[in-house]
């Protein structure tokens, strides 16, 4: 049985927004990813893959990012594979930030997520981020490691 999807059209519209900015700021391109990758995208340079991108939108700030850890993994194990960072922006209300995995000297693990949509599976292992690791969006692009 699949799971619902959650993604709203004010979610599928930030998202976008956010898009927008990293092409302009970063002059690359972006994909999206098949549900498969668990990431959102695929940073392109021509039809060069130059980067993984997670996107999390937020209405309001706090002082960690919190993502799947399964997520993490998946980016982490991309970005070895193939030598690509594995990026994740982040919109606030305020600000556009962003932050490569590889920025991160550790990162909590917990047990955390949503528990008001009676959905089981809404709650995992999740990893901390820290914002004050992220940096505000301005070119140049980002350099592979």
């Amino acid at each position: 049985m699949n799971r619902p999807a959650y993604e709203s059209d004010w979610d599928r519209a930030a998202e976008e927004s956010v898009c927008e900015a990293l092409v302009a700021a970063w002059r690359c391109s972006v994909r999206k990813l098949p549900l498969s990758y668990r990431l959102d995208y695929a940073l392109l340079r021509g039809y060069d893959i130059v980067g993984w991108l997670e996107i999390k939108v937020r209405k309001k700030r706090y002082d960690t990012l919190i993502l799947s850890a399964h997520k993490w993994m998946d980016g982490l194990r991309l970005s070895g594979t193939f030598g690509k960072p594995f990026i994740i922006a982040v919109q606030f209300p305020d600000q556009l930030l962003y932050a490569k995995a590889l920025d991160f000297a550790g990162v909590a693990l917990r047990w955390g997520g949503r528990s008001d949509r009676e959905d089981w599976q809404d709650t995992e292992p999740v990893v901390h981020l820290p914002i004050d690791v992220f940096q505000p969006i301005q070119a140049p692009p980002p350099q592979q490691r």
